[in-house]
């Protein structure tokens, strides 16, 4: 049974497709299909598997095949895009209520605020953290108190580079070398940044 409502829906997904462009012709080989899915504000891969189900809630059988065939060629071409203009502008940091556009002053320091997220801006991952200006982090700093008592400096210094882990742009190539015996907090520090940034952007 045809149901148009679920029609002028898909046709609104459409509007969010992304299809990346192959480097090397192959055959049968369309490129990699992405779509913008709301829930979540971001892309999502395996956009023909997620069409494909879609498809099947709004046609019968007996037009589904006609109405793919006729669709898929169209759609996968108008919305191609090379694979290097579908990336994030790295002043932008994703978080879970938006993106924190960082940008330099008249002065040349960095600062940030808080922005809408929309598909134009080809978001596909995003930190899994609700930022809060307001936000307080006293488990944290209790920690740091402990790992580095009395070293104001270094512990300033260990936030600051936990913030800038989030950052994909690596403007100052620098690396944290942590030595000590065992048992001394190593380990959590560094399991600590990994929540903040997410296990999935993280190797």
């Amino acid at each position: 049974m045809f149901k148009p409502a679920l029609l002028a829906t898909f046709f609104e997904i459409c509007y969010r497709v992304i299809t990346i462009r192959p480097e090397i012709a192959v055959k049968n080989d369309k490129g990699d299909m992405w779509y913008f899915r709301e829930e979540v504000e971001c892309y999502v891969s395996n956009a023909e598997t997620y069409f494909s189900t879609y498809i099947r809630r709004i046609w019968d059988d007996d037009f589904r095949d006609t109405f793919t065939v006729q669709t898929w060629p169209p759609l996968i071409y108008e919305t191609y895009i090379d694979r290097e203009d579908f990336v994030l502008d790295p002043k932008y940091i994703p978080v879970e209520n938006g993106l924190l556009e960082l940008y330099q002053d008249e002065d040349g320091v960095w600062n940030y605020t808080l922005v809408e997220n929309n598909p134009d801006l080809y978001v596909t991952e995003r930190i899994p953290i609700v930022y809060d200006s307001n936000a307080k982090a006293p488990l944290f700093l209790k920690f740091l108190d402990e790992l580095l008592p009395q070293q104001h400096k270094e512990q300033k210094w260990i936030q600051q580079y936990a913030g800038y882990s989030t950052w994909r742009k690596w403007l100052f190539d620098k690396v944290i070398l942590m030595l000590g015996e065992g048992d001394n907090g190593k380990s959590t520090l560094l399991e600590i940044i990994r929540e903040l940034i997410g296990k999935r952007n993280t190797t």
